[in-house]
């Protein structure tokens, strides 16, 4: 039981960086938007 609750925290803080990568990248468009 830890050891699958360990693998559901993993996938969990995957998907969450994963979104954060996602806001990354979009405010890196915004920026150069604004540069050109």
């Amino acid at each position: 039981m830890k050891e699958r609750m360990e693998k559901k925290k993993k996938t969990k803080m995957k998907k969450k960086k994963k979104k954060k990568k996602k806001k990354k990248k979009k405010t890196e468009i915004r920026r150069m938007n604004n540069y050109s």
